[in-house]
């Protein structure tokens, strides 16, 4: 899975800002680029993208569409190496793994897609909202 979130509640409209895409393969700098582009047509004001320094994120490709995604508004900004817990987002993925996704998600490759297609929808929502102290 791949996911933009914002934490917060920029709108005030009581859920949590979450875009999510599920693949059968592995993301590539591709699927990654193709990601961020649907992503940055709905950006209403100056966003900061914060990435870790995988290797999708760093790729040439992703190099090449820098300017046009600053230019509508998006600024990427890279974890220092080998520091996941200053990255929100893998919170999120702990609680989606540990905590969301119950046992009876994981019984077939199947049982799981649909299990993360539904927490996808639902991030945000009353029953998957992580507060930050």
């Amino acid at each position: 899975m791949l996911g933009f979130w914002q934490p917060g509640d920029p709108q005030g409209t009581g859920r949590q800002a979450f875009t999510g895409w599920l693949s059968h393969t592995a993301f590539t700098a591709e699927v990654f680029v193709a990601a961020v582009n649907e992503w940055v047509a709905d950006l209403r004001q100056p966003t900061v993208l914060v990435l870790d320094n995988a290797s999708i994120h760093k790729a040439h490709l992703v190099q090449q569409h820098q300017a046009d995604w600053a230019a509508a508004g998006l600024t990427l900004l890279f974890l220092p190496p080998y520091s996941p817990e200053l990255n929100r987002i893998e919170i999120l993925w702990r609680f989606c793994k540990h905590y969301w996704l119950t046992p009876a998600a994981y019984q077939t490759p199947e049982t799981l897609r649909q299990a993360v297609c539904q927490l996808i929808l639902d991030i945000g929502t009353t029953d998957y909202w992580i507060t930050f102290a």
